[in-house]
């Protein structure tokens, strides 16, 4: 495999960032966005992958856009600003389309 890290490791290292921003272990996260502890550590270590229904709670209770799960830090600082600004748009706009698709689908069944 290439130097790329996989997309639930960033996945994890984004959440434990955005997790421990707000002062949260894993067990009052767990608590406060309805998950078992287990599982939001099995997220974290990047043994588990998540569905669109668990990214939504997630991004929801951290009151974050979904998109923010999903960019590498280790890119922030090869771009400039503009770039990064609009990579990060076009991203948002991505993820709130495949939501948007995903809500309509869960309302049709």
């Amino acid at each position: 495999m290439s130097g790329k890290k996989n997309v639930r490791k960033i996945f994890a290292d984004n959440l434990i960032h955005i997790r421990k921003g707000f002062g949260l272990s894993q067990k009052a996260f767990a608590v406060k966005v309805g998950l078992t502890h287990n599982f939001i550590n099995d997220i974290e270590k990047g043994n588990k992958g998540v569905s669109i229904a668990t990214i939504e709670r997630l991004s929801e209770t951290l009151d974050v856009e979904p998109f923010r799960f999903f960019i590498d830090p280790a890119q922030w600082d090869k771009k400039d600003r503009l770039h990064y600004m609009a990579i990060v748009d076009e991203l948002n706009q991505k993820v709130n389309m495949l939501f948007d698709n995903y809500r309509e689908i869960g309302n049709k069944k």
